[in-house]
């Protein structure tokens, strides 16, 4: 019977997408995939900068090696994007489609976005008492993203007291994130006014806010403290619990290609010297090169972040290993993962991670990537701060991590176009296409959807490398497609 109930529920929401479908088509057909591909050369004197900026990073970094010893790759990761004068995310222009280095899904096409928007509005439903909720996207890059959920929610009717919170470092792109949502909601008849001092927006008639800060840490503490007043007011009892339950002011949670730019720290085994680090020194050929070494023995950061004696537990751990296995770890991104699982925690909310990786740890997979082609690491060593650096995310870890903290779940990683065609993208793309019907370009304009539907599902292209992680709150249960299992908050109903 419980089988059979989670799969109408299921039924439930596809059909519910399916209505949203048809409130979406006064939104205008946006088709992105031609701009994804640079159509020109830069500019000579803006090689010259960007060589530049790349020459002055590296000489920053052979000086600090040269002071300190040996950085480790985590470090150099986080100089290359974001030094606050030479890093890739603080000073670069233009990152993104034409132009730019590399383009994200949100960028490829406007269905990523809708369908995205729809998996949250699903979510919302959970809440039988739902007055204010409050959404995290974790760096919104042009906010191209937010931009195509905030067109939905406004269709949908739900674009109402609502406070958005963009977590970037950059302030150049918290400059682009706040233009371009003016922009958005001026053309839906949604005037926002500007604060001053804080360049947050807000607009009263709606009670929508938007605010940017550079990390989780404030909005935890501001709930942590109100979770506190309720706690110390609030009566042990099954009404009390009804209550938490039935939580009015969740955080729903996106980070959608941000965990790749977290720092990674690399080890590598050698049978005689046991684990090392692989640490980037000033080449000994080149005075004025950097290189990749191992180090000579055991550095500190064997022993406090990969800790073997735990993370190779067993004998049969330990006889399979072999010299030159590789494992990356990323400390930042578990500290990260452990604020948003305990604010989803706090708040019974619920929240997606979206990335291109594994469900398991990653051994050599930091990469550079520059107008749109991966460079080598030699390549990547003589330009930092020229290029996006990236490593696969760990989902594995991340899971683990969310499933440490009272309170949450986290499910499986799915791959991406699982997700996309569980909530009907192959519907809204024969929407949009019926939509073009009869305008000039037709054809065109329906083959570069198709070109953006396949680009975003195919296993070949973003659809199985790009996967989905579901973190959640055990009362309130798991959100289709993710839904394995009958909720908890069943029994309190």
């Amino acid at each position: 019977m419980l089988a059979a109930n989670r799969l109408t529920g299921c039924f439930r929401v596809i059909q519910r997408s399916y209505r949203y479908f048809s409130r979406l088509e006064k939104i205008r057909i946006d088709t992105r995939l031609s701009s994804i591909v640079p159509m020109e050369t830069p500019h000579q004197d803006m090689e010259i900068l960007q060589s530049d900026k790349a020459t002055s990073l590296k000489l920053k970094m052979i000086e600090e090696i040269k002071e300190k010893g040996p950085m480790s790759i985590a470090r150099f990761m986080h100089l290359c994007l974001a030094d606050p004068q030479y890093g890739y995310y603080t000073t670069k222009d233009v990152i993104f489609n034409k132009g730019g280095d590399f383009t994200t899904s949100p960028e490829i096409s406007q269905m990523f976005g809708e369908i995205v928007a729809i998996w949250y509005v699903a979510a919302m439903q959970k809440y039988t008492n739902l007055k204010h909720c409050n959404f995290v996207e974790f760096g919104p890059g042009k906010a191209t993203l937010m931009c195509d959920m905030l067109r939905s929610f406004s269709q949908l009717n739900v674009l109402s007291n609502m406070t958005f919170n963009l977590i970037e470092i950059s302030e150049n792109l918290q400059e682009v994130q706040r233009d371009n949502i003016i922009k958005t909601l001026k053309n839906r008849g949604i005037y926002v006014s500007i604060d001053m001092e804080t360049q947050n927006l807000y607009e009263d008639s709606l009670n929508i806010h938007f605010k940017w800060s550079e990390n989780i840490d404030k909005i935890k503490e501001e709930e942590a403290k109100k979770l506190k007043e309720i706690s110390d007011n609030a009566k042990a009892s099954f009404l009390s619990l009804r209550r938490a339950i039935k939580n009015e002011n969740p955080y729903f949670i996106m980070a959608h290609e941000f965990f790749d730019a977290i720092p990674v720290y690399q080890f590598i085994y050698d049978e005689y010297r046991g684990w090392l680090e692989r640490v980037v020194d000033i080449d000994k050929n080149k005075k004025n090169q950097l290189d990749i070494v191992e180090s000579e023995k055991p550095t500190p950061n064997v022993k406090k972040l990969l800790q073997p004696e735990k993370t190779f537990n067993t004998q049969e751990m330990r006889d399979s290993l072999k010299t030159g296995d590789m494992i990356e770890i990323s400390p930042q991104s578990q500290n990260i993962m452990t604020d948003i699982a305990e604010l989803i925690s706090i708040t019974k909310g619920a929240g997606l991670i979206i990335d291109y990786g594994e469900d398991q740890a990653l051994t050599h997979s930091v990469r550079a990537i520059k107008k749109h082609k991966y460079l080598s690491e030699q390549e990547m060593l003589r330009q930092p701060g020229k290029a996006d650096v990236s490593a696969y995310v760990n989902f594995r870890a991340l899971r683990d991590i969310s499933e440490r903290v009272p309170g949450c779940i986290a499910k499986e990683p799915m791959p991406q176009g699982a997700f996309l065609e569980s909530l009907g993208m192959g519907l809204r793309l024969q929407a949009l296409a019926k939509g073009s019907q009869g305008r000039p370009n037709s054809k065109k304009i329906i083959k570069s959807l198709e070109d953006e539907y396949l680009r975003l599902v195919h296993p070949d292209q973003m659809g199985e490398i790009y996967k989905v992680l579901f973190i959640g709150n055990k009362h309130i249960g798991e959100i289709f497609p993710f839904n394995t299992s009958e909720s908890v908050k069943d029994e309190y109903e």
